[in-house]
């Protein structure tokens, strides 16, 4: 059992560790990309300007507003934004984490980061009891997490946790917004 909680103890604090790895080489690329676009980003704010007031009229003759479709358009780009952020954070995150006794993936669902945690020993009930109470107490880390997830990619609504058998079934899960 204290196996158990150890290896949970250590997955959290290695995950904190890439989380903020990732943020110091986000902020060197974000200023190299500011850079470069603040000669574009004035032109197109003019265009953006020019075409504010405009309306979409579609085949059947209902008129669509402009800010409608692009609430739409920001909701696919924030989906793959995410995805694109779990996509480069995963590998790292998955080798690091993965052991004899849990393995672990990263992935996305939406605008959710989703750590899904296969425990590949046996759970019984109190181990059950335990992973729940340990998701419990750790809560105001994850927060920390989210919030420094949330610095390098604004797009991540929330963290999953997921917790599985080694048969895939659910064992334990929390959602941390």
């Amino acid at each position: 059992m204290k196996k158990f909680l150890n290896t949970l103890l250590c997955l959290i604090l290695s995950l904190a560790l890439v989380l903020s790895f990732a943020a110091c080489s986000k902020d060197k690329d974000d200023e190299k990309d500011d850079e470069e676009t603040s000669k574009s980003d004035t032109v197109k704010d003019d265009e953006k300007e020019n075409d504010e007031d405009e309306e979409i009229v579609d085949e059947d003759e209902e008129v669509v507003d402009e800010d409608e479709e692009i609430d739409e358009e920001n909701d696919e780009d924030a989906d793959e934004k995410v995805k694109a952020y779990v996509e480069k954070a995963a590998s790292a995150t998955e080798e690091m984490l993965s052991n004899d006794t849990m393995t672990m993936k990263v992935k996305s669902e939406g605008t959710k980061v989703v750590y899904e945690c296969t425990i590949l020993t046996e759970v019984d009930d109190d181990k059950k009891a335990a992973l729940e109470e340990y998701m419990d107490s750790v809560e105001d880390t994850m927060k920390s997490m989210l919030t420094q997830m949330q610095k390098e990619e604004p797009c991540v609504s929330a963290i999953l946790y997921r917790y599985l058998d080694k048969n895939g079934d659910l064992i334990a899960e929390a959602t941390i917004k």
